[in-house]
């Protein structure tokens, strides 16, 4: 039997890049019984890579026993520490300021496995409530807080890191109050993790500060693709439908990532095989037993061959140009910005911008200059706005002539035209497609709120 007795002293300041950075009572391949007396003294302020910080008690081998001072049980640190509390501290859990719940059984007993840190009881206490879908204009995930337990959560913030094999991206934000209530006369605070179109599939981490830039929590693991398979199973048929046009906007905007960016996509499950994104997207699966997974379903179910030939012929979103026939060289080239979110931008080919005065929407505008070239934008375009018109033009302004002009443009006319005339690249045509597949899914799901 091996019995460790701490009698006085202290212990802290130790690190281990295993288990238990104080002490670890019961190793692996001992066979026999493994006991600390914990009797008087200090131990705290340690740490440990893996797990338990403080005290670690394996039984996988062998039994491990905790004894503590009698009346003392979990709340006893030491003495003077009269505000230090045990805490769960396992790999899987690992201690968080805030978040995490102190034991509050007595730690007097045997245990298989026990993982402890001690740590100061923190009065406030703030955690994650739930998450939602962010659409419309912008893509993303919603993390809603529940703050009642803390007075300045605006001093809060999340910072999300959105990663895939290749890329990470990060962004820091702030909680601000949400208009989903609490239940309690208040509201939940909410920070809104960004998603760009081809970002479906990466991870998101949200770890949560606080004020003074300590961790309080972190949520791992989310990602739109969870979102969308528990919609696929649990949600109403017009939130499947809405979420099948996402998810195929989200599979074309992979493909067109990995041939455009340094982003790669390795694989995606298909059962228990593996395939890659493009032989999702090609793939004939009749007869095949795989129908059941999600992108192909959302493929095969909502045909994107079928949103490829409508669009095609979507003529309701031509436009018209108008060009002088001296027009000093000057053009207009539409085109889209994608991330997050969907602007749509002209660009302006002219050698001196001052002696012209562009018009968006019969509005007086000033380009924004870059490289050479001037450009206008409208801005985050909600999807069921995708088909809303535009029209841009330059005028001379000594004279008022129209040098050109474009009218009846929106952002599926960029979409209808690459399309319908096979200009661009296969994946930029095929994430065109699955931006109207999107478009009409979010058009159907307004039509019926």
């Amino acid at each position: 039997m091996l019995v460790i007795m701490l009698i006085g002293g202290m212990i802290t300041d130790n690190s281990t890049s295993g288990y238990g950075g104080g002490v670890s009572v019961g190793f692996s391949g001992n066979t026999n019984r493994s006991e600390f007396n914990f009797a008087e003294g200090v131990l705290y302020g340690n740490s440990a890579d893996i797990a338990a910080d403080d005290i670690y008690a394996c039984g996988t081998y062998s039994v491990s026993t905790i004894i503590f001072p009698d009346g003392m049980g979990c709340d006893y640190c030491d003495v003077d520490f009269t505000n230090y509390l045990w805490f769960n501290d396992a790999s899987g859990s690992r201690y968080t300021v805030g978040s995490s719940s102190y034991i509050e059984e007595e730690i007097n007993e045997s245990y298989d496995t026990l993982c402890l840190k001690a740590a100061e009881k923190s009065e406030s206490s703030i955690s994650l409530y739930g998450r939602s879908l962010s659409l419309g204009g912008k893509i993303g995930i919603n993390y809603y807080f529940d703050c009642s337990g803390v007075t300045n959560p605006e001093d809060y913030y999340v910072v999300f890191t959105v990663a895939n094999e290749s890329t990470t991206r990060t962004d820091e934000i702030y909680l601000t109050q949400s208009t989903v209530s609490d239940g309690n006369g208040g509201y939940y605070y909410v920070a809104t993790c960004k998603v760009y179109f081809y970002q479906m599939l990466d991870d998101i981490t949200a770890t949560l500060y606080d004020g003074e830039g300590n961790i309080v929590s972190t949520d791992t693991g989310y990602s739109i693709y969870t979102y969308m398979s528990t919609a696929m199973n649990k949600g109403s048929t017009k939130l499947q439908t809405l979420v099948a046009g996402l998810g195929i906007y989200g599979i074309t905007g992979q493909v067109w990532a990995e041939k455009n960016l340094d982003v790669e996509y390795s694989v995606l499950t298909v059962g228990t095989e593996y395939k890659s994104l493009n032989w999702v997207l090609t793939y004939d699966n009749s007869g095949s037993n795989d129908a059941g997974y999600l992108y192909y379903w959302l493929l095969d179910s909502f045909s994107f061959s079928t949103y490829k030939t409508a669009l095609s012929s979507a003529s309701n979103f031509a436009y018209t140009t108008n060009v002088s026939g001296e027009n000093n060289g000057i053009s207009i080239a539409p085109t889209l910005v994608l991330d997050d979110s969907c602007d749509l931008k002209f660009v302006i080919t002219v050698d001196d911008i001052s002696d012209y005065t562009v018009y968006l929407d019969d509005v007086e505008v000033t380009p924004t200059s870059d490289s050479g070239k001037y450009y206008v934008s409208v801005t985050d375009i909600l999807v069921q706005n995708w088909d809303n018109t535009h029209s841009i033009k330059v005028v001379k302004t000594d004279d008022s002539t129209v040098y050109d002009e474009i009218t009846g443009y929106s952002v599926m006319s960029y979409a209808y035209h690459m399309v319908s005339e096979g200009e661009g690249t296969q994946s930029l045509q095929d994430l065109l497609v699955g931006m109207y597949a999107y478009y009409t899914a979010a058009e159907a799901y307004i039509a019926t709120e």
